[in-house]
């Protein structure tokens, strides 16, 4: 990433909590819309969608986690 894209990236994301902040002391009403654009803004527009679908742990546990923590999940469970 060169200086001007990360320079972007940061400008974008600035701007979306600085709206936020402004709804925030504005209209404290509009707080739950504006969080989700900043959701949108800094994670992407698939985010939200994506969290809504819900989250396969069995999947996670089997892709993601290494065989020691296996033991480890397991013996808590």
């Amino acid at each position: 990433m060169d200086l001007i894209s990360s320079l972007s990236f940061v400008a974008t994301h600035g701007q979306a909590v600085h709206q936020l902040l402004v709804i925030q002391a504005l209209r404290p009403d509009r707080m739950l819309a504006m969080s989700h654009k900043v959701v949108q803004t800094i994670l992407g527009e698939n985010f939200m969608h994506d969290a809504e679908q819900g989250l396969d742990l069995a999947s996670v546990v089997e892709n993601e986690v290494c065989h020691s923590q296996k033991c480890c999940l397991k013996a808590f469970i």
